[in-house]
């Protein structure tokens, strides 16, 4: 999930209150949902490849996880998303407009999603080390030197 989009940021600034009114929601990535009812299904991943395909898509929508770096935010980005505060600050009574909107129930939704999602990746993870299974780092170091014909040291 990369949030370092300007125009995302642009959007999720202007429709905050939006969003706070539960106006505008986003759709939970089939992968969180699938987290959600099978955290530690293995079936289809019995290889190494399968296994780091699985992480990327979680990775995809989670971000980097917490042995990865992450990329440092733009200042611009920065204060769109500190806009977005802002704007959804000027609904009088926010907190309460949020939970009769429904709003509360989907950021609920939303972080269940995301707790389902880190724990089968943190699952996955585990499971590749313990079947001495390469990051998709080594693979692709890997897959380099021996393109380049370079012997590992």
């Amino acid at each position: 999930m990369q949030q370092d989009s300007i125009g995302e940021d642009a959007v999720d600034a202007v429709t905050q209150p939006l969003t706070d009114l539960n106006l505008r929601s986003k759709e939970i990535p089939q992968v969180l949902m699938a987290a959600q009812t099978e955290p530690y299904d293995l079936a289809g991943l019995e290889e190494c490849g399968a296994l780091r395909g699985e992480v990327a898509r979680l990775d995809n929508v989670l971000g980097p996880d917490a042995d990865q770096p992450e990329e440092r935010a733009s200042l611009l980005n920065r204060g769109l998303r500190t806009g977005g505060n802002v704007l959804g600050g000027i609904i009088p009574l926010r907190g309460l407009v949020r939970q009769v909107s429904g709003a509360r129930a989907e950021e609920k939704r939303w972080e269940a999603a995301v707790y389902a999602g880190v724990a089968r990746r943190s699952f996955l993870k585990g499971y590749m080390a313990g079947k001495f299974c390469e990051t998709a780092e080594e693979a692709s170091i890997r897959s380099a030197r021996d393109v380049l014909g370079m012997d590992r040291e």
